[in-house]
């Protein structure tokens, strides 16, 4: 498996997917769209819900959707003109967003100025500011990812058969 997030260059960045079985996408990121807070909003939203969450991205001119619903794989809307398709690719939901944040951290004050069109962070120190505030919510975003999906539904009946000594 393997999740990789470009580094953002003069507007644009790509996103390649791809599982174990090597069925692959590739997608491109637009400047026109937040990716960073898309991608954390949504991430937030999924770990906080039993809800399937839709990620959109416009490729100005095209879109697709990536769809996390099911824990074991994530399913990709594509729109490009008059062609839609709909790809499923075995990637966990936790193995996507936890790869997701690592790609998106390692280029995170490139992310921050990606989309940055009322110059909020022309300041260094607000960049820098903005930056760990954003890597702490990563954390607890990549934390919850490991930790709270094991905490849906279909785990809370297996739990609730189970005796558990207690120290």
């Amino acid at each position: 498996m393997q999740i990789s997030i470009g580094k953002p260059v003069s507007g644009w960045s790509l996103l390649i997917l791809e599982d174990d079985a090597g069925h692959t996408f590739e997608g491109k990121l637009s400047y026109v769209d937040d990716v960073l807070n898309i991608f954390m909003r949504a991430f937030r939203v999924f770990l906080e819900s039993d809800q399937p969450v839709a990620i959109k991205f416009n490729e100005e001119g095209s879109d697709y959707t990536i769809v996390l619903g099911d824990r074991d794989k994530i399913s990709i809307l594509s729109n490009k003109g008059d062609t839609q398709t709909v790809q499923t690719l075995n990637i966990t939901a936790k193995d996507f967003i936890v790869e997701c944040l690592n790609e998106l951290e390692e280029n995170l004050p490139d992310w921050m100025l990606f989309a940055d069109f009322d110059g909020k962070y022309a300041d260094h120190e607000a960049l820098k500011y903005a930056c760990e505030c954003t890597r702490l919510e990563i954390d607890g975003l990549r934390l919850g990812a490991r930790v709270q999906l094991f905490q849906r539904p279909d785990w809370n009946s297996f739990l609730e058969n189970r005796r558990f000594t207690h120290a």
